[in-house]
């Protein structure tokens, strides 16, 4: 899928056509500033710009468009002045609509050999995915859906084996900082494809995995916050080793007053210390089903736990989900419904 963007006028039939040619993604921008052309993202990879707003827009700005884009200047005009002045700029292309058959075909020859030679790669868009993740920003559908159909090209079959899942994965959960898990990558990758493998939709639930998997992130890893004691109490409570399972018992680690531990955590984080905790052991639970062969009450003795029925309820409460079936889920025993990662 090739995204491109539109700034000005749209010209459908020529738009028709390029849909003939390629599998294109279009999005439209018809009233520009500098602040709308300095903002686009980043994996635009063709842009079209109507002749009209050049005299509107900085020369700056224009050659940062130029630079960063293919970038093609069209319209119905197209004089030599604004032919040439493109040029100069370093445009791509210029096109005058309406645009005769034989030069359209030219345009899209070489725009393939050059789409060719620089292709977007799976790493490209795994780190662009791993950004958005440590960022906290919302994924964008487009990218997930590039992500996919990326390495959808290499299963010709379309089988989406368990193995031709966790690959798709695996390049993405390797660029995020999850080492204090110590849980092995492919551990987890392996764990999600199986829900992938066996869903009616496997692309929706890809995207389901990448968004509920961000949501795990944000909650376990608070990027969002920067606050050094905060980091703190996270790194003990994730560290592998660590036996420190309640506030009183942080408290007395990190040398510091329950109250204020308390306090500081809640107006820093908006949720409390202690359902934070609770949070770890029930994403600590989620893992340890995906990724082994733990019943649950193995996972209980491993998260302290002796209550079954509230160790269910807390579960349930985290996940929408009673342990039984989440492992039934994960394990590909009957079809998956959609829940948290």
């Amino acid at each position: 899928m090739v995204p491109i963007c539109f700034l000005g006028p749209i010209y459908e039939d020529f738009v028709h056509r390029l849909q003939s040619r390629f599998n294109i993604h279009l999005t439209h921008q018809h009233d520009i500033s500098e602040c709308h052309i300095k903002g686009l993202p980043s994996h635009i990879q063709i842009v079209f710009l109507n002749e009209n707003l050049l005299p509107l827009i900085s020369s700056q700005t224009l050659k940062s468009l130029f630079g960063n884009f293919k970038t093609v200047l069209i319209g119905a005009d197209c004089a030599y002045e604004t032919i040439r002045y493109g040029f100069l700029c370093g445009a791509f292309d210029v096109i005058k609509i309406p645009f005769p058959s034989p030069q359209f075909e030219w345009f899209c020859n070489r725009l393939e050999k050059s789409l060719e030679n620089n292709p977007e790669t799976n790493v490209d868009l795994a780190q662009a995915i791993a950004s958005h993740f440590i960022h906290v920003k919302p994924l964008e559908e487009d990218l997930i859906n590039r992500y996919w159909f990326k390495y959808k090209r290499l299963d010709r079959n379309n089988q989406y084996t368990l193995s031709f899942v966790a690959k798709q994965l695996e390049p993405l959960y390797k660029l995020l900082p999850i080492e204090p898990l110590y849980v092995r990558i492919p551990f987890i990758t392996q764990g999600l494809a199986r829900w992938i493998q066996n869903d009616s939709t496997p692309q929706d639930c890809f995207k389901h995995v990448l968004i509920s998997s961000q949501k795990s992130y944000e909650d376990i890893f608070l990027p969002f916050c920067k606050d050094d004691l905060v980091a703190q109490i996270r790194h003990i409570l994730l560290e592998n080793k660590s036996k420190i399972t309640t506030v009183d018992a942080l408290s007395k680690a990190l040398f510091v007053n329950r109250s204020y531990l308390s306090h500081t955590f809640k107006a820093k984080t908006g949720i409390s210390l202690s359902a934070y905790i609770i949070r770890l052991k029930m994403y600590a639970a989620r893992v340890f089903f995906i990724t082994t062969e733990h019943s649950i009450h193995d996972v209980m003795e491993l998260l302290s736990y002796k209550d079954y029925g509230y160790f269910c309820k807390l579960f349930y409460e985290h996940t929408g989900c009673h342990p039984k079936n989440y492992i039934l889920q994960v394990k590909g025993h009957k079809p998956p419904i959609h829940q948290e990662v």
